[in-house]
């Protein structure tokens, strides 16, 4: 995904996966946010065997991409046999 907003600093770079982390507090106070989003997309895709990537520049925008390896780890486990909406079905209590 690449965006053209204001870009993050190559000083912030580092930490931009952490939770709570943005680029600045004025891009929290303009945007809002929590800056829970890259972090739970980074440890998705991590526990997926992949991984996440930001470049980015200043003033231009930033560019984030997702790779992942051609198997994914078998600690994923085996797809639901009742199809991907059984949990859905089953309501919040399981039943």
């Amino acid at each position: 995904m690449t965006d053209t907003g204001s870009g993050i600093p190559a000083d912030r770079l580092g930490g931009i996966f952490e939770p709570f982390q943005q680029a600045g507090r004025d891009v929290a106070r303009k945007h809002g946010g929590s800056g829970l989003g890259l972090a739970i997309a980074h440890r998705t895709v991590a526990a997926m065997g992949g991984r996440l990537t930001v470049e980015s520049e200043v003033d231009r925008g930033s560019r984030f991409a997702f790779t992942f390896p051609e198997h994914l780890p078998e600690s994923l486990g085996e797809p639901d046999p009742a199809g991907p909406d059984a949990a859905l079905d089953r309501g919040p209590c399981g039943g």
